[in-house]
């Protein structure tokens, strides 16, 4: 299996917005959490340990931030904590955050990543990043960046 279909399927099993409903509200998956937490893993191991940037530049193919990560953050009610299923959503916010960092952290080129593929790949991400950030900063669904820091 190939990294791009790893990944595929666990944006796919994420979650993803319910069209049975007028207003379209995206809906955690039943492994919303595991998948966060495996996206989470990948991007952390498989990036360090081939020194290369090809996690994150599949999830910057596949509108994951914008499509996934931007709306379950905006459903998130950091004073309501009242049952078990808002307190996943609290938990599933800290690994979004968390991969929020490691996909908009500068990318640095260095002795260990000096490949032609990380060259190649290097003005993508960039972009990737500054959407990244665009799409935090400008949700029109809520106040992404002012939820995650209160």
């Amino acid at each position: 299996m190939s990294l791009e279909s790893i990944i595929h399927n666990l944006i796919s099993a994420l979650g993803g917005c319910d069209f049975t409903l007028e207003d379209k509200p995206y809906v955690l998956g039943d492994d919303g959490l595991a998948c966060l937490k495996d996206l989470k893993r990948w991007l952390q191991y498989y990036d360090e340990k081939y020194n290369s940037w090809d996690v994150k530049r599949v999830l910057a193919d596949t509108n994951f931030v914008e499509g996934d990560l931007c709306p379950i953050l905006a459903m998130w009610d950091p004073s309501d904590m009242g049952d078990k299923v808002k307190w996943r959503l609290s938990l599933a916010c800290v690994f979004i955050v968390e991969l929020l960092v490691s996909l908009t952290w500068p990318l640095e080129v260095n002795q260990f990543n000096t490949n032609t593929e990380s060259f190649e790949q290097l003005p993508h991400l960039r972009l990737a990043q500054s959407s990244y950030k665009k799409s935090l900063l400008n949700y029109p669904k809520g106040n992404i960046l002012f939820t995650s820091i209160a």
